[in-house]
C-alpha cells in the first residue's frame, strides 16, 4: 500500500509479459508460464550455464537436463530489444531491461 496524505491506497502493478515471452526461447517460455509470470522477478541467461529465473524467493531452472545457454540464445534475445544505452541497458516496450557488456554479450538479466 502507498502512503498518500494520511491514507494508504492500494498499489496496482501492471505487468505486460507478452512482449517478453515472445523473444525468449520456446522451452523457457513454457517453463515461465508454468511458474506463473506474476511470481517471476528476474530471468537470467549466463553463457555456458543453465538458464533460470527467480520466483517465490527461489531459483527455477527452465530445463530438466543440462542444457546451457549458448551465444545464439543471448543474441536472439538481444536483437529484439531496443538499442542499448550508455548504461548497457535496453528495454522491451520500455518496460523490461537487459544488461550486457558492450564488447561481447556474455549474460543477460531481465527484470
Amino acid at each position: 500500500m502507498a502512503y498518500n496524505g494520511g491514507q494508504f491506497k492500494p498499489i496496482k502493478v501492471h505487468q505486460d509479459s507478452t512482449s517478453l515471452l515472445e523473444i525468449l526461447p520456446v522451452g523457457c517460455t513454457h517453463a515461465l508460464r508454468e511458474i506463473g509470470m506474476e511470481h517471476v522477478s528476474d530471468i537470467v541467461f549466463d553463457l555456458g550455464r543453465m538458464p533460470y529465473c527467480w520466483a517465490n524467493d527461489r531459483r527455477h531452472y527452465f530445463f530438466d537436463d543440462d542444457r546451457s545457454v549458448e551465444y545464439k540464445d543471448i543474441e536472439d534475445i538481444t536483437k529484439s530489444l531496443q538499442d542499448f544505452g550508455d548504461d548497457n541497458r535496453a528495454g522491451i516496450d520500455g518496460q523490461q531491461t537487459c544488461k550486457e557488456n558492450p564488447q561481447h554479450i556474455s549474460w543477460c538479466r531481465i527484470r
